[in-house]
Formats: structure tokens, C-alpha cells, sequence
């Protein structure tokens, strides 16, 4: 019976490992921190910039690993929108849909965004200047695939106090000092 349960236990975990180094992770990161056109790496497949891509608007196509020969046409779109700050203006825009490959669409302020469609899954992220996972995404197909999209965005816009903020701070901690003084002197 021990041997038995051993030998389960081993076959489980070499289906583990072996699973496990079939895995296609696909991992695309978008870095738009500098002023002029947003770049995207990708390692596990290649990219293709299409003709439509100017500006701070990207338009590219990455290709299926594990998944190739399929047509995924009708999964649900995922789509990003990026905020400056938690209360600020849009700022950037990512859109990804599924075919025969993956179709994604990246804009960034002022440029172009890409439009929003019907049946799209939207996620709302606040930039913080680093490279956030924006998403990540496991094909029900097979649980082995998986697209993760990461993309840096520049918040220099974020929460920056106002002249006027600031001088108010300075005439009230002047305040504060004089009559801490004015007490000392007493």
C-alpha cells in the first residue's frame, strides 16, 4: 500500500513538472515614461508594429505560442484605462483582442485611444511611473498559455500641489514661528 501511494505521489508531481514546462508565458511590456512614442518589448513571441502606429498611439500584433493554428475570434476584449492620479484625467488607454493572435492597442495623452467595445472587460489603473501589470491572462483552452501585458507610464502629472498651496504652507508655518518666538522672548 506505501508503495502504491509513493508511486501516486511521484506520477503526480512529474505530470506537475512537466506541465508546468509547457507552460507558454507570454510577457509584453509597454514603456511610455519618456516624452514622444511609447516602445514595447515582448519575450516568449514576437511583435509586429502595424502601419496604423504614429505618435503616442502603438498598434501591434503578438503571436499565439501554444495556442497557434487556433481562432479565438469572440473572446471577451480586456481594456485598460490609466488615470494620472486617483482623481485625475485619462491617461493612457490599452485594448486587447483575441483572434489569431493578439491584437493590441496602446494609446497614450494626447494622442489617439483606442475605441471602447461592447463586450469588453475594463480594469481602471492609477500610474505610478513603474511597470504594473496591467493584465493577466490565463486561456481557459489551455490553462498553460498565459499573456501578461505590462505597461510604465509617466505620472509626473500626479498630485503636484498647487504655487498657491504651497505659499499658504509657507505664511502659516512663518506665523507659527514668529509667535513661537515672540513667546521665547517674553
Amino acid at each position: 500500500m506505501k508503495r502504491m501511494i509513493a508511486c501516486i505521489v511521484a506520477w503526480g508531481l512529474t505530470c506537475v513538472v512537466a506541465a508546468s514546462a509547457d507552460a507558454a508565458l507570454i510577457t509584453v511590456k509597454i514603456d511610455d515614461t519618456t516624452e514622444g512614442v511609447p516602445t514595447v518589448t515582448a519575450t516568449g513571441s514576437s511583435v509586429t508594429l502595424l502601419p496604423d502606429s504614429s505618435g503616442e498611439f502603438l498598434h501591434f500584433t503578438v503571436a499565439f505560442v501554444d495556442l497557434a493554428g487556433l481562432d479565438l475570434t469572440g473572446t471577451p476584449s480586456e481594456g485598460v484605462v490609466m488615470f494620472e492620479s486617483a482623481n485625475g484625467p485619462l491617461s493612457d488607454r490599452l485594448l486587447v483582442t483575441t483572434t489569431t493572435l493578439f491584437d493590441i492597442e496602446f494609446g497614450s495623452d494626447p494622442g489617439p485611444f483606442p475605441p471602447v467595445i461592447a463586450d469588453e472587460l475594463i480594469r481602471l489603473v492609477v500610474e505610478d511611473g513603474t511597470f504594473q501589470q496591467v493584465i493577466d491572462h490565463t486561456y481557459i483552452l489551455d490553462p498553460s498559455d498565459e499573456l501578461i501585458v505590462q505597461v510604465a507610464s509617466d505620472a509626473a502629472n500626479a498630485e503636484v500641489p498647487e504655487p498657491g498651496s504651497l505659499a499658504l504652507l509657507g505664511i502659516g508655518a512663518a506665523a507659527v514661528f514668529g509667535r513661537f518666538r515672540r513667546r521665547r522672548a517674553d
